[in-house]
């Protein structure tokens, strides 16, 4: 069964927990439907939250805040509108040391999230909020219905005889989510210590 649609991954986490009823969208006024509408989206943005999905990395120039100041920091640029949360500033290496790295800070500001750090003109890669399951990998979608299905086995009474076989079955479908899409891509070997490079 594809995982096309927001439906299809609310019915499988219903049926994950013994519902027979399905719903058609999330405008569905059933019980069930109306629960899927309040904990879909969260559950959504918390798993993609949670891991650096490849489906949902994107990369960005940040806009300059010159008017906004922050002690300590440098700089304040406005972060894209769909920013789940940020991975880090490209540094023109594609694996390079943790002392390499460029520093920042995430804060909220008036006009949304903002970016602080001593970098000009930074390019981010940073996780969207992806809206449309079709984008979505499987694994995420599995897992995703998983997650959704443990929250139900709470806001549905006649689901909590379920919670503890849903709680480990979504714990193994997120570290399988997390090692299929994770290993989609070829990386550079690790760079060496410079306690190795510098024996001469």
């Amino acid at each position: 069964m594809g995982l096309n649609t927001e439906a299809d991954i609310c019915n499988l986490a219903l049926a994950r927990i013994g519902q027979t009823a399905e719903i058609t969208d999330l405008n569905d006024t059933s019980a069930a439907g109306l629960q899927c509408k309040r904990l879909y989206p969260h559950c959504r943005d918390l798993l993609l939250q949670r891991a650096w999905w490849p489906f949902a990395t994107r990369r960005a120039t940040l806009t300059l805040l010159s008017d906004v100041e922050r002690s300590g920091w440098e700089y304040v640029y406005s972060l894209p509108s769909d920013c789940i949360a940020v991975q880090e500033i490209w540094n023109g290496q594609r694996r390079s040391l943790p002392k390499n790295r460029e520093p920042f800070k995430v804060e909220h500001h008036s006009t949304g999230k903002v970016l602080l750090t001593d970098a000009a003109e930074p390019e981010v890669l940073y996780t969207a909020r992806v809206t449309e399951p079709v984008r979505f990998s499987p694994s995420f979608a599995d897992a995703l219905a998983w997650h959704l299905a443990l929250e139900l086995t709470v806001a549905l009474s006649d689901a909590r005889a379920h919670r503890q076989m849903v709680r480990q079955e979504a714990d193994l479908a997120w570290r399988s989510a997390v090692a299929a899409d994770f290993s989609e891509g070829q990386m550079d070997p690790p760079p060496k210590s410079e306690l190795i490079t510098g024996r001469g």
